[in-house]
């Protein structure tokens, strides 16, 4: 009995302190619901949802490389490790591309040196578009992984994109499998190739091609293998366009603190208050 003793008392003063404060109190009542009616009057009047329509995207061309990438002259392939099967491999396929000769590199990571070196000193007119890096020397494996190694920064971008990602930086961030905020709807919705980081404006579908095609002719002991590759984006079905959403997600944790500071002012204050006057000692006699 004593704890529920001790919570009606407890009800008892602030009730009486409220009680003596008319104006206080209407302010920590009424200022969370002002900035709850500024929302609601926003969602009313002005932001509406709209409901869209499905959304779908016609295929494109990825054995050629995109539009733009024509200012790099005389490109080539970087690849790893270099030994005969994986020569004969990427040869093939920067033939397809139309690339000059690829270079070979005992390692990634001398393949990497070089290739961010050469980028360095010869931005403009790049010799290497990247590197092809295979996990196995023996291509005889059923299970054959490599993974493409193209620039971190883009360079066949229409315009210069900015603030992609939180950090603000334009690497491929291959860790995520989505942007850290999404909103309804498609991204880059009115682009038929995706949006960022760019795989097919930066070559890396068509190069990814070239490859996989120039691996089914090496399987197949060089036979020529006719492949029609035709590549779209997904459609997106119906969704509701609601900017609300992202009205909510920026601007309650503002309005949230903004009307609980006038309460959280007050609470300070009475505490204070009640270490000078040694309240709390009054209130456990009365108990």
């Amino acid at each position: 009995m004593s704890k529920c003793n001790q919570f009606l008392l407890l009800l008892w003063k602030n009730w009486t302190l409220q009680q003596r404060s008319v104006l206080k109190t209407i302010f920590e009542i009424g200022l969370p619901l002002f900035f709850v009616l500024i929302l609601v009057l926003l969602r009313v009047t002005k932001i509406k949802d709209e409901q869209e329509k499905a959304k779908s995207y016609n295929a494109f061309d990825i054995t050629v490389l995109p539009n733009g990438l024509e200012k790099y002259q005389h490109l080539s392939l970087a690849f790893t490790p270099n030994n005969t099967d994986i020569t004969e491999v990427v040869s093939a396929a920067s033939s397809k591309l139309k690339f000059r000769t690829p270079k070979g590199f005992p390692s990634e990571s001398d393949m990497v040196n070089f290739l961010s070196s050469s980028f360095a000193k010869n931005k403009k007119n790049l010799g290497f578009l990247g590197g092809i890096v295979f996990d196995t020397k023996n291509l005889s494996n059923p299970h054959i992984v490599y993974k493409i190694r193209l620039s971190s920064k883009e360079r066949n971008s229409k315009k210069q994109k900015k603030n992609i990602f939180q950090d603000g930086s334009t690497s491929w961030h291959t860790k995520f499998m989505f942007p850290q905020f999404q909103l309804p709807g498609p991204r880059n919705k009115d682009s038929i190739h995706g949006g960022p980081p760019g795989y097919y404006d930066e070559g890396f579908l068509t190069v990814q091609l070239a490859v996989d095609t120039a691996l089914m002719e090496y399987k197949a002991n060089n036979a020529s293998t006719n492949v029609n590759i035709s590549i779209r984006r997904f459609p997106y079905p119906e969704y509701i366009k609601d900017p609300f959403i992202l009205v909510i997600q920026q601007s309650v944790p503002a309005l949230l603190m903004l009307s609980l500071v006038f309460t959280a002012l007050n609470i300070v204050r009475s505490i204070v208050h009640e270490k000078e006057r040694k309240l709390k000692v009054e209130i456990i006699i009365m108990l």
